[in-house]
């Protein structure tokens, strides 16, 4: 009975943890430290209150935690280094009950969460016992630890002053509910209370931990052997050769079994999308690649070396060109979606923000977030829609297929979402059932046995997906082929991982922002940062590069032709820009510019070396490939061009490609800055 009653109350404090951790658009990126969590969940107005049901009333609760017989006046929330000394807490709520059904409300229902830890010292030591207040015992350990790594819950596991503990691979930490029944005034029968007490344990791991994260496609396709150790995470696919004949790729775990990393979560590779053996440049090149697999440390055979990706180990019969993903073709469909959620077509107005699903608005009101109606809008659709690989939409052509309107389900509800075609990732490759092979991961096993019980893919599901039956989104599964060996009802779910914004390269924005704050721990994500870029000098008068294929327009003679126009090349590199030998663009068609075309910095720095050919751009005759002059790779014996590089003079002829000097920016937070986000 104590639980049945208590139940609805932890329910309660169960969504709440789960939305500060995974939803509150105010969350850092970061793994969240105590007074982060505590700002998020106590912070309120009279207008907006996130963590607060509409039945409830938000409750503080006090205790004299120093001892001296008073308590303090609440702390600002603003002050992170006095949250664990705050006297007062106000995660708390309390709300009515009948609990008898008699239609009169009875009992007032009251539950707190609690998830602060004590103060520490420079050395991260306790300085009192817990109190009230906090979190009644660190979180605890899913296993017996090796010997050596027995820190695991104490005060030399935490991680700065962050609140959480390193253990079993994983940061972890505790949050406790209590809740309590008390009869209200005028309760028919025998007043009772009842109380209970919950713990939850959340564990993350900091992207720190993996070797590799992505949000693209992947591929790991190199010449020489490769060897990888560790975690990895992509939110698109994984796509793995060598290149090279005789060549290797290994995905080793992370250490040797007697390290205290050693743990099966320490080597996982996360992948949104699919897991095919190739190259993104051709369907050939299909050269197995080995996966390490966790074997416990007294067990023999260790580690499993057995299991390889190749063509039949992965999880789509499609070849690699047909899985990647064609970014363009997914762009235009988020675009599609915010276009029509915000004005339809035929329509003269904005619809109403007030009609938007209640996460999308509380984007727009988070303070510090920044976010527009439309780029809250985008996250909830990109959440909520799969990727787009190229065997259903070729490259230039339009993702939405020229349809502009009816890609929307539920427009103004709170199960706002694209077409089911949108969603399905079943819609656009053929999957393989049994593919890749694992164990049931329930309950958990010691050991890995199947490729697919380390490398773990997602098949391009979207993080969310709507639930008709519960009329709410939940993340996205489904059920599909078997699991080893040969047992039916398959649960496949989403290993998207939202990461931060890379796409948002505004001035003053969100890495400018955190390049700015100091970090606090070393899990923080923040605090300095280096911004290598494509842009820079360029200059193609001495490269060693042949035109772009742009400019580079010739019969099988070698003249020049004509295409729309214009020749599309000067016949010598020095000769004057005009309209028809540079790029006019066609953003702008009242200004008439004269650009340049040069190669990308993705192209060769530098030549080959002796045995290669290079061109020379500063020819007047049709002899433009030559072979490279030099004696040896490093440039040696290259002379001056009769007619140098005005920016690069004393380079050599052939010594560079286009680019002379890559553009790059360098932002740090202040010492000891006067301002929070002073740069």
């Amino acid at each position: 009975q104590v639980l049945a009653a208590a139940t609805p109350a932890l329910d309660r404090a169960k969504a709440k943890i789960q939305y500060m951790l995974r939803e509150d658009p105010q969350r850092p990126t970061s793994t969240p430290s105590d007074a982060e969590l505590y700002r998020m969940m106590s912070s309120y107005d009279a207008v907006n209150d996130s963590y607060k049901f509409g039945d409830e009333t938000r409750l503080k609760l006090k205790f004299d935690l120093d001892g001296d017989g008073t308590q303090f006046a609440d702390l600002p929330l603003t002050d992170p280094k006095n949250v664990e000394k705050n006297e007062s807490i106000n995660t708390a709520w309390r709300y009515q009950v009948d609990t008898d059904n008699d239609g009169t409300k009875d009992t007032y229902t009251i539950y707190g969460i609690f998830f602060r830890s004590p103060p520490r010292d420079n050395n991260a030591n306790f300085l009192r016992a817990r109190k009230p207040l906090e979190a009644r015992t660190p979180p605890m350990s899913g296993g017996a630890l090796k010997p050596g790594c027995e820190a695991g819950g104490s005060s030399a596991s935490l991680v700065g002053d962050s609140g959480w503990y390193k253990i079993d691979g994983r940061l972890k930490k505790s949050f406790f509910v209590y809740t309590v029944n008390v009869p209200m005034p005028g309760f028919k029968g025998t007043p009772s209370v009842s109380a209970l007490e919950y713990q939850q344990d959340q564990s993350r791991i900091p992207l720190s931990n993996n070797a590799v994260v992505y949000e693209d496609d992947l591929e790991i396709s190199p010449g020489p052997s490769l060897n990888l150790n560790g975690r990895m995470i992509t939110n698109s696919n994984l796509i793995v050769t060598v290149t090279r004949a005789g060549e290797k790729l290994n995905l080793y775990q992370v250490s040797s079994k007697d390290s205290c990393f050693y743990e099966q979560e320490n080597s996982k590779i996360i992948v949104g999308g699919n897991v095919v053996n190739g190259q993104s440049g051709s369907n050939g090149s299909k050269v197995a690649v080995q996966v390490h697999l966790f074997k416990k440390d007294v067990a023999s055979g260790y580690p499993k070396i057995d299991q390889t990706i190749n063509e039949t180990d992965q999880s789509t019969s499609n070849n690699p060109l047909d899985v990647i993903y064609n970014n363009q073709a997914y762009a235009d469909r988020i675009a599609a979606l915010v276009s029509e959620r915000i004005r339809p077509a035929g329509q003269t107005s904005d619809t109403d923000p007030l009609t938007d699903p209640i996460s999308v608005q509380d984007a727009t009101k988070a303070t510090g977030a920044g976010q527009t109606r439309e780029q809250a809008l985008e996250q909830h659709f990109k959440d909520r829609t799969r990727k787009v690989p190229f065997a259903e939409n070729a490259f230039g052509v339009s993702g939405t297929g020229g349809v502009i309107m009816g890609n929307l389900l539920d427009s103004g509800q709170p199960g706002l979402r694209p077409k089911a075609l949108w969603v399905d990732p079943s819609a656009a490759l053929t999957l393989k059932p049994a593919e890749l092979k694992a164990n049931q991961p329930e309950p958990p096993r010691d050991e890995e046995e199947f490729i697919g019980d380390r490398v773990v893919a997602g098949n391009n599901l979207p993080s969310q997906i709507w639930n008709d039956t519960k009329k709410q989104f939940e993340t996205a599964s489904q059920t599909f082929g078997t699991w080893q060996p040969n047992v039916a009802g398959r649960k496949r779910e989403s290993q998207v991982i939202k990461l931060a914004d890379v796409g948002a390269t505004d001035r003053d924005g969100f890495w400018e922002r955190s390049s700015a704050q100091i970090p606090k721990t070393p899990l923080d994500g923040i605090g300095g940062l280096r911004i290598i870029t494509s842009a820079g000098v360029y200059d193609r008068t001495t490269s060693f590069l042949p035109p772009p294929k742009w400019l580079d327009h010739r019969d099988p003679a070698g003249s020049l032709l004509a295409i729309n126009g214009r020749t599309g090349q000067k016949s010598v590199v020095t000769d004057p820009a005009t309209t028809d030998n540079t790029y006019d663009d066609p953003a702008t068609p009242t200004v008439v510019e004269q650009y340049p075309v040069v190669w990308p910095d993705s192209m060769p720095m530098s030549p080959l070396g002796p045995g290669s050919k290079v061109y020379n751009n500063v020819a007047t005759t049709n002899n433009y490939w030559i072979p490279f002059p030099g004696t040896d790779a490093n440039g040696n014996g290259l002379t001056l061009a009769a007619t140098p590089s005005a920016i690069d003079p004393g380079t050599p002829q052939f010594a560079k490609g286009d680019l002379r000097m890559r553009a790059s920016v360098v932002y740090h937070y202040a010492n000891g800055p006067k301002a929070p986000a002073g740069i």
